[in-house]
């Protein structure tokens, strides 16, 4: 990449996993160290924290980027350009959910749904052959009505292109930098035939054309490949997955694992994913491409120890305390009524590198008039009494800037470490997280 730059600077230690990367975009004037993280913008309240953030200067070395689901791009990203404060290194990147091939739309969010049935890009004969494989109650019917749908767009170019310009155009007229290549949810095998063909003529049509390079404009198309969970019962399937992307060489590798949480039960599975992870660090170093982690959360420093380098965290959780009963709406009246604090969510406490109650919290941090936590930005910016005071909705704002300077805190940890050859520290603080990939 003449105009994308992925220098290999520092590794750690005996086994070489964990390192440190200088991403330079020339034509962007955008230099960036691995090491990082990202956040997924999905709510307005997800962009009012942004802004609050990203205005004061906060700490954000760490923090390569937003990414953005595809459905939410024309919601999200002008506001993003035009009234968040974003600092000038920071990358957008954009989340395919290619699961709408394949789940029912009423286990998905339903902004999600409504848009993918009006998207005009997607042709209606296309979108009646989707719904026929969403419909399919019988999970290995479906399968098989998956694969043939992805092995009919594959065989006809003319539909696989389509496709393939349709959500590269949006990203591209939404100023993502590093785009996705569209591929299918990768079940099985069989599947990663449709993604080779898929990204193949991504290639072609946007990095192997003089005429549209985007390389040029400072822009790359990487491969995207979101995993169901059923992927990782077989070890084949990764070392096939391996062999893929080695003959691709992609501009650079970025990968999800749809329905993935706790596997610490699930050990073939568990083996698997860390057979995944530490291949996808493999390919970065042998390939010298960039790799992102999407849709994960304190289980993305553990992959940075492995050698990914970037991972994405959603902010909006499942974290509300309300979530964890199942109770009647006037029991949850009566208990908000009860307790102003019970609708506030969680907050992440990085000194337990988990997420704990606004009660807790408080009954923590906040007995003093200064809140004692390693986060120069929040203990400047805040009193406790103001923490106290806040309503639901700004306390869940006051817990994603928290979020986001504990993880700019923690990778700025794992750099010094890096640097002096032990990581040590934070592999022992990630340990509770092995196998648990439950959204906190």
């Amino acid at each position: 990449m003449e105009n994308i730059n992925y220098e290999l600077t520092r590794l750690e230690g005996e086994h070489r996993e964990a390192k440190i990367v200088k991403f330079s975009n020339i034509p962007l004037n955008k230099i960036k160290e691995f090491p990082a993280c990202m956040f997924h913008v999905q709510s307005t309240e997800d962009i009012n924290a942004l802004k609050q953030y990203f205005f004061q200067n906060a700490p954000n070395d760490r923090i390569f980027g937003l990414s953005v689901p595809f459905s939410y791009l024309s919601t999200y990203v002008p506001e993003l350009i035009d009234q968040v404060h974003i600092p000038r290194n920071t990358t957008l990147m954009c989340d395919l959910e290619t699961e709408i091939f394949w789940h029912s739309t009423e286990k998905l969010k339903p902004k999600i749904g409504q848009f993918f049935a009006s998207y005009g890009a997607i042709p209606v004969r296309i979108k009646q052959k989707i719904s026929k494989i969403t419909t399919t109650k019988k999970f290995t019917e479906r399968i098989e009505s998956h694969k043939k749908f992805w092995r009919e767009i594959t065989n006809e170019k003319s539909d696989l292109i389509s496709l393939i310009t349709a959500y590269i155009s949006r990203q591209h007229g939404y100023q993502i930098g590093i785009l996705s290549g569209l591929s299918p949810l990768i079940l099985d095998r069989e599947h990663l035939d449709f993604v080779e063909e898929s990204y193949t003529q991504t290639k072609r049509l946007y990095h192997n054309d003089a005429s549209i390079n985007l390389e040029n404009d400072g822009k790359i198309v990487g491969l995207y490949a979101n995993f169901h969970t059923t992927f990782l019962a077989k070890s084949e399937n990764v070392t096939e997955f391996v062999k893929m992307v080695e003959r691709l060489e992609p501009k650079a590798l970025i990968f999800k694992i749809f329905n993935l949480e706790d596997i610490r039960n699930m050990k073939v599975i568990q083996k698997n994913y860390e057979l995944l992870i530490k291949n996808i660090a493999n390919l970065s170093r042998t390939l010298n491409i960039p790799t992102f982690y999407f849709g994960t959360h304190t289980a993305g420093i553990e992959a940075n120890t492995k050698g990914i380098d970037v991972f994405s965290e959603p902010f909006n959780r499942k974290t509300s305390d309300e979530r964890q009963f199942t109770i009647s709406s006037e029991q949850l009246h009566r208990m908000y009524n009860e307790d102003p604090l019970f609708k506030a969510g969680k907050i992440y406490d990085i000194t337990k590198n988990d997420f704990i109650s606004r009660r807790e919290f408080q009954n923590k941090y906040l007995t003093t008039s200064r809140i004692e936590l390693p986060l120069p930005f929040i203990t400047s910016t805040y009193t406790s009494n103001a923490v106290k005071s806040m309503t639901d909705v700004h306390f869940r704002n006051f817990s994603r800037m928290v979020l986001m300077e504990s993880r700019n805190y923690e990778l700025n940890q794992l750099h010094n470490e890096i640097n002096n050859s032990d990581i040590s520290s934070t592999l022992n603080k990630v340990a509770i997280w092995k196998g648990n990939h439950i959204p906190k």
